[in-house]
């Protein structure tokens, strides 16, 4: 049996919560999310390791936002796509300090 795994990544950017976001809608694109609920952040992502439910919240604190993601599906594809996001969010956040 295989059960449904969830990843976690955060990440702190010193910028604005709207660049942050804009960030974020880029990455999604870049693995062809699709969105399934704008008011939830919710989108679906196909991946060659499998299917995942990616949400994401940022959080404005005056000068810096926090991205938190979330990833929820069968392995590996949450591990994939949360080590991509970890990534890609990591290298953002150095480039704007």
């Amino acid at each position: 049996d295989v059960t449904e795994e969830r990843r976690t990544v955060e990440q702190r950017v010193e910028t604005d919560a709207d660049a942050v976001e804009s960030f974020v809608e880029y990455v999604l694109s870049k693995k062809n999310a699709v969105l399934q609920s704008a008011a939830r952040n919710e989108y679906e992502v196909y991946t060659k390791k499998g299917r995942a439910d990616v949400s994401y919240r940022i959080e404005d604190a005056g000068g810096a936002a926090t991205v938190t993601m979330t990833v929820e599906g069968y392995p590996p594809a949450p591990d994939f796509l949360g080590d991509f996001f970890r990534t890609e969010l990591a290298d953002y956040a150095d480039s704007q300090q």
